[in-house]
């Protein structure tokens, strides 16, 4: 599934947008449609946006992202805590954002295999300068754009809460993974993603 989409560096221009996401997924649950919510953001700016094309870009990240979900997370999100609605809120950026995913697998994982307390957003500057050497689309981002993502990557991970600040520092925090969520994570072949939050083998 991950295969197809080819490495982008767009989230710089997208946010973690959780609160947005929230309220997407509760009009689906009342039985709105893409369209309708598409027409009440235009006409009412349901996402507080700043200006229109603003929350147009809302709209279209959040419904892709909201697509990739399987059904029973989407239901299963309504009955957990904030904290693993942050977490499905970044399952689905991880679907959604392939270059993205890869650095949690391969970075963040890894970083929690080995132990390691302190974040730092080289973590990101060297899984983009070693993505360069293997891979075209990454080689062509330029220096500021690679800088940008820093910022977003490490945005994501804090808001999403696999990064917590103690003292000035920003620290690996080992998140609590939902029994629920997991299984469901399992019977959609997506063992990756629990392996990636878990920082597990």
């Amino acid at each position: 599934k991950m295969g197809k989409r080819e490495y982008s560096a767009g989230i710089v221009s997208k946010g973690f947008w959780f609160l947005e996401f929230k309220k997407f997924l509760e009009f689906l649950k009342d039985g709105k449609n893409e369209n309708e919510i598409r027409k009440m953001q235009e006409e009412e700016n349901i996402f507080s946006a700043p200006s229109k094309d603003y929350g147009k870009r809302i709209f279209s990240e959040i419904n892709k992202r909201t697509k990739e979900l399987s059904e029973d997370i989407k239901t299963l999100f309504f009955k957990v805590d904030v904290g693993t609605m942050k977490i499905i809120n970044l399952l689905s950026v991880m679907q959604t954002d392939k270059l993205f995913f890869e650095y949690v697998y391969n970075s963040y994982r890894n970083e929690m295999l080995l132990g390691t307390k302190e974040y730092s957003p080289n973590s990101v500057k060297k899984f983009l300068d070693e993505k360069s050497l293997q891979n075209e689309e990454v080689a062509k981002f330029t220096e500021n754009t690679k800088k940008r993502m820093r910022g977003s990557y490490g945005n994501y991970l804090k808001e999403a809460g696999l990064l917590e600040e103690n003292n000035g520092k920003i620290l690996y925090r080992k998140i609590y993974l939902d029994y629920e969520l997991e299984n469901l994570l399992r019977e959609n072949k997506m063992e990756m993603y629990i392996k990636a939050l878990k920082g597990e083998v």
